[in-house]
């Protein structure tokens, strides 16, 4: 293989490993309204449920990225005029078109930005967090990392920063707990814990977790 064709076969493995990244996102956020809608509307059909999860979700996106509306309000009625055989396909369907979209009219850059438009503090490229009367949680936005040893790297970086504010920051000086709460943590659950997190929930339903550290703890395993 020359080297062109080298160069070209690792751009698209970097754009596969991009959109993939995407694809996880998005199927865990169309999974976790359409969890929360059918519990908030039990009396709904599946396919308002799917209709409602769609307006949801991207009426948001719709603030974040003006000059799109009409562009997204044509998405959300492909994607809520398809009928679905059941959630799980609607799940995938949904998301894959959702991705299909952001790769047309946006770079993966253009996608980083608009997924940190917020009142989040930054502690990295890789985390955010938001203060919540005594606790704190942390974020992770869309990020398009290369492996999963960046993640780490960088989880750990953005932990040894938030213990560092923790003794710095007047905001977080009443805060006694941090947690996180993801999808990223049920599928990741060694992970997390590795990191001195302890799994307080755990959804099967929406397949997302919450872990829980303890301001002590932070401490005494980030503090330089």
């Amino acid at each position: 293989m020359g080297w062109e064709a080298s160069r070209i076969k690792k751009e698209k493995e970097k754009g596969d490993r991009r959109v993939t990244i995407l694809l996880n996102f998005a199927e865990a956020r169309f999974r976790y309204h359409s969890k929360k809608i059918r519990e908030e509307y039990p009396d709904e059909s599946q396919q308002e449920v799917y209709a409602d999860t769609v307006d949801r979700l991207l009426s948001g996106f719709k603030v974040e990225v003006p000059g799109k509306e009409d562009k997204i309000n044509d998405l959300a009625e492909t994607i809520s005029g398809v009928t679905y055989k059941d959630e799980e396909d609607f799940i995938e369907s949904a998301s894959r078109q959702l991705v299909d979209f952001l790769v047309a009219n946006f770079t993966f850059q253009e996608m980083e930005d608009i997924s940190r438009r917020g009142d989040s503090m930054a502690l990295n490229r890789l985390v955010e967090y938001t203060v919540e009367g005594d606790e704190v949680y942390v974020h992770i936005p869309v990020t398009f990392l290369d492996n999963p040893n960046e993640l780490k790297s960088l989880f750990s970086d953005a932990l040894r920063k938030l213990a560092e504010k923790m003794e710095t920051d007047p905001e977080l000086v009443d805060v006694k707990s941090i947690k996180a709460r993801s999808w990223i943590i049920f599928k990741a659950q060694r992970t997390i814990q590795d990191f001195g997190f302890t799994i307080t929930e755990l959804d099967e339903d929406k397949m997302v977790g919450l872990a829980e550290i303890s301001r002590e703890k932070l401490l005494e395993i980030y503090k330089k």
